[in-house]
């Protein structure tokens, strides 16, 4: 029980590697239920895919920062 409530997110997994994870999610589910409802539109995507990399350049400078300030 003291691990479980000792976590630290400070490891190249929590910063990088699951975003990454979640947005591929986020991607995959959304096509999915796009394609499920016949309503794919490659405007929708592109702009759900234009937020997705300013999410990515966000986590980019957090990292820079967390580096850079410690």
């Amino acid at each position: 029980m003291d691990q479980l409530l000792n976590l630290q997110f400070t490891s190249l997994l929590w910063e990088i590697i699951l975003p990454l994870i979640l947005m591929i999610l986020d991607i995959i589910t959304g096509y999915y239920n796009a394609w499920k409802n016949n309503e794919v539109s490659s405007s929708k995507m592109r702009d759900g895919l234009g937020k997705k990399c300013a999410e990515l350049c966000y986590i980019a400078v957090g990292f820079l920062f967390s580096g850079a300030f410690g």
